[in-house]
């Protein structure tokens, strides 16, 4: 069936009279001609008159046609088609929202059950032969044949992830009417910083609106540990979210080790944090829990189980092969000052240092540092590797005392990651490329780290890496300065130059500090160091409620500290931080092309074919009148 997008235009179809009565007039005009002879008159007007009569006749259906033509070009046409086939044109995808807010409760039910039963009768709605795609989304969008039959607790939201998901399928569906349902609570907290660029204008968005589940919420948002190296106390931080309209009244909290009494207080209403302390912390995983005395309608979010790893100090023992009254001469004061400020939260030392003048009473100890040391023992390299074997880390600074010849002891047992020259070599050069891949090197990939081109050397052994070894740092010249490698269990590192001022003034440089400290949380396995407990973000692809989890390994799935906030966004300023356009014009979320506005194509608009015809027939016509007419005689 064929329909018009512009109806009212066909009334230009009037204009059909025109050439009509220039036809009609043309025919009544005659042309006199000078005769010479009247010799085979009868025959040549004869011929004259059918030509002409013939011309005019196709003149005139072609100017009709080009009329005709130009009426329906502006009229649009498209062939409407059946019911199904509008349908079958049409793709929907549905966006059911199933973040950590969903978890809350309406009048006394599940506030998730509301929105699976939008998402149904949305549905429903549907005819059975148009596309339609459900799909939940969170953190991220998940397709969902079958609705789940909860949310995913304590993941946070976010709009972008799912509507970009959303556009980029409708892209590629070969469907004319490209829609998405977005059925959510408007949540304020999921909108991006930015609008999503280049939004496609033919992808439109529909938002159901299903209400929060009251008008405050008060939550438990997660839990730091401000101490990882406790001595005789540690200490917890709890972060609170009051979000909304609070009740009057106190935030009554209670907080729990495993194994002890809870602590009970009462704090101010729109407290967003709070410090608890614990005396004689136990060593590995400590476990507790958070509570809130809370009357609203989201009460999943009212308590937070959690665990931490608490972590005696780390021995490291620094063998300096320059010893001097005066501490700034010696060889690793600089190396002990850089070490002796990584601390915890309250302040203290993530690290214990024993300095001393040899290798020994390596029991205990996390990470040896030989700071220019000359020649070892067989017997204690021996031992050395031995507890290198055994997962302890090792740092090696060369130095006026540690060339090849005293390293020779430590290059036999397997303690050096690459081959050192017999002595140094003057450079002098910078520290010019590192490898930000490696975890030594990672916190320098960011200009807000500073840069280690700063760094000067005027003398350097020439390092020649082992196979297996990786090249950290090297000069603007292209030779290594720093090296690092693995022995069994233990992970080593190979400065080319001393940790003191020796050599290069690279300790007064702000990047000593960091750097010195990146070396000893990769040689340690400090980062890597989890004491038996996984932590993990709330997603909607792993489900799991905020809180422990036994198996294998101790999980803990964090919350998304966004998520308890509950904030409505009005639908004028939610389309606009997510720059997906205003609400479309109207109201059915599967309108067929004819209730389309005449802003939008259809699907099988002639309009091109038209113009074509069109510019084909104006051809034909102007062809056919530059042809030259045969004079009329008249008698």
């Amino acid at each position: 069936m064929i329909a018009w997008v512009h109806l009212g235009m066909l009334t230009g179809l009037a204009a059909l009279a025109v050439p009509i009565i220039i036809h009609l007039l043309r025919n009544r005009r005659f042309e006199q001609a000078d005769l010479g002879s009247l010799r085979f008159l009868r025959q040549a007007v004869q011929e004259t008159t059918r030509w002409r009569r013939l011309r005019d006749v196709l003149l005139l259906f072609l100017r009709l046609l080009a009329i005709a033509l130009l009426v329906a070009l502006f009229a649009r046409p498209y062939f409407a088609g059946a019911a199904g086939q509008r349908d079958r044109d049409t793709e929907t995808i549905v966006l059911l929202d199933a973040s950590g807010s969903m978890t809350g409760r309406l009048l006394g039910r599940p506030l998730w059950d509301t929105v699976r039963e939008v998402g149904r009768e949305i549905v429903a709605k549907l005819p059975d032969s148009a596309r339609t795609v459900v799909a939940a989304f969170a953190d991220q969008p998940a397709l969902t044949p079958d609705l789940p039959d909860q949310p995913a607790a304590g993941a946070g939201t976010d709009y972008a992830a799912a509507l970009r998901w959303a556009a980029d399928r409708l892209q590629a569906s070969p469907s004319r009417i490209k829609e998405i349902v977005l059925v959510t609570d408007l949540q304020r907290s999921g909108l991006p910083p930015q609008p999503l660029p280049n939004w496609p204008a033919d992808v439109t968005v529909r938002l159901r609106e299903v209400p929060q589940p009251g008008p405050h919420n008060l939550a438990v948002a997660g839990v730091t540990c401000l101490t990882p190296f406790p001595a005789a106390e540690a200490r917890f931080a709890v972060q609170f979210v009051c979000s909304g309209t609070p009740p009057p009244g106190t935030l009554d909290v209670s907080f729990q080790i495993a194994g002890r009494e809870a602590e009970s207080r009462s704090l101010p209403m729109g407290t967003q944090e709070a410090v608890f302390s614990v005396t004689q912390p136990p060593v590995g995983i400590c476990r507790g829990s958070v509570r809130l005395a809370s009357a609203d309608a989201w009460s999943g979010d009212d308590r937070l189980d959690f665990a931490v790893t608490l972590w005696r100090p780390l021995r490291l023992l620094l063998v300096d092969g320059h010893p001097a009254p005066v501490n700034q001469d010696s060889g690793a004061y600089f190396l002990a000052t850089a070490l002796a400020g990584a601390r915890d939260g309250a302040g203290r030392a993530a690290y214990i240092l024993e300095t001393r003048n040899e290798v020994a009473g390596l029991e205990g100890a996390d990470a040896v540092w030989l700071c220019d040391v000359p020649a070892i023992p067989e017997a204690q390299a021996k031992a050395l590797a031995d507890a290198v074997k055994r997962g302890i880390g090792l740092v090696v600074f060369l130095g006026d005392n540690a060339d090849a010849a005293a390293l020779r002891s430590l290059r036999q047992a397997g303690l050096l990651p690459a081959a050192v020259s017999a002595r140094p070599v003057p450079v002098p050069e910078t520290i010019a490329e590192w490898d930000i891949t490696h975890p030594v090197m990672r916190a320098f990939g960011g200009a807000e780290t500073g840069t280690l081109r700063r760094i000067v050397l005027r003398d350097a052994f020439e390092l020649k890496p082992d196979q297996g070894s990786v090249v950290l740092a090297q000069l603007a010249g292209g030779r290594p300065a720093l090296v690092a490698g693995t022995l069994d269990s233990g992970r080593m590192v190979l400065v080319g130059n001393p940790c003191s001022r020796a050599w290069t003034d690279w300790p007064t440089e702000r990047i000593y500090l960091p750097l010195m400290r990146e070396i000893a949380a990769h040689v340690t396995g400090l980062r890597e160091r989890s004491g038996g407990l996984v932590t993990r973000p709330a997603s909607i692809a792993t489900p799991g409620t905020p809180g422990l989890h036994e198996g294998e390994t101790l999980t803990m799935v964090v919350p998304d500290p966004r998520e308890v906030r509950d904030e409505r966004c009005p639908e004028a300023d939610f389309r606009a931080a997510l720059g997906i356009g205003p609400a479309p014009e109207d109201e059915h979320a599967s309108a067929g092309e004819d209730t389309l506005p005449p802003t939008r194509e259809r699907r099988h608009e002639y309009w091109r074919w038209l113009a074509l015809a069109l510019a084909g027939v104006l051809l034909l016509e102007g062809l056919l009148s530059d042809v030259p007419r045969r004079r009329g005689v008249t008698p």
